[in-house]
């Protein structure tokens, strides 16, 4: 079979081969041939942003490098500190209180001159029988008002220990019975026996007749007895236990202790 030959040529039916067909029209390329640079002023901007963003940054990281690895380190030094403060406990003796009134234990303790905070004042130790805090050297009665307001669990270890340091917190209870109670942190005794001796020694029972003693249901070690003071007899307890099991003080020494004396009858 035989194909008939095609001619190859112009399509005379192609709009654009027509005689009056229009020009063909360009864009202006120019602009693309210009030089890819940044106006002056938009690279000032730029770079006050780099330099901005650069300080912004420079000033996260160093908090964040406080916080991590700086503060932890202060605080660690501000705790050797404040335990290697020589703090004077400076105990009262209960047998010489227990035979006043709250008005004459107030003058007494006056005339020591010590310096004592009313935690009836704190909202939640309200009260109307004497609950006194006598506060470690250096720190005022705004810090302690702050500091059990707050509670101490709230402070830091190193301000715990601080407010701890040096003090001691004496109630005295007539409802019904007389019932006094010195509460203090030891951090000098070397084990807790040598803290309950020198308890026993600051109250004039270091050579007291121990009735009693052992470790009561809650862990306390304890020694008990009874002591006659101007012919009057009152029952005695001195205690005993890790400061650890009452404040949640991180990095606390194994060796301190929280120590209760107590005279009552």
């Amino acid at each position: 079979m035989q194909f008939p030959s095609l001619r190859f040529g112009q399509d005379r039916s192609f709009p654009g081969n027509a005689p009056d067909a229009s020009p063909v029209i360009y864009m202006d390329g120019s602009p693309l041939a210009r030089p890819l640079s940044m106006p002056l002023a938009f690279k000032a901007i730029l770079v006050c942003f780099v330099i901005a963003g650069a300080a912004i940054g420079g000033t996260i990281f160093q908090r964040a490098y406080d916080d991590v690895i700086l503060a932890p380190q202060r605080e660690i030094d501000r705790i050797e500190q404040n335990l290697a403060r020589v703090a004077a406990v400076q105990l009262p003796a209960l047998p010489n209180l227990i035979q006043l009134d709250d008005e004459a234990v107030l003058a007494t303790l006056g005339a020591e001159e010590y310096n004592l905070f009313d935690m009836n004042t704190v909202a939640s130790h309200e009260g109307t029988g004497i609950n006194l805090v006598k506060l470690p050297e250096g720190v005022s009665l705004v810090d302690a008002s702050l500091a059990y307001n707050s509670g101490l669990q709230s402070l830091s270890s190193s301000e715990a220990i601080r407010m701890l340091n040096g003090s001691w917190t004496l109630t005295i209870g007539r409802d019904g019975y007389l019932d006094m109670r010195l509460r203090y942190a030891d951090f000098r005794s070397e084990n807790i026996e040598v803290a309950i001796q020198n308890a026993l020694g600051s109250q004039g029972l270091a050579e007291a007749v121990v009735e009693e003693e052992g470790e009561d249901t809650a862990g306390n070690t304890y020694k008990t007895g009874v002591v006659s003071i101007n012919d009057a007899s009152y029952s005695w307890r001195v205690s005993a236990c890790p400061l650890a099991e009452v404040y949640s003080i991180e990095r606390l020494p194994h060796n301190t202790y929280y120590v209760g004396i107590r005279l009552y009858s």
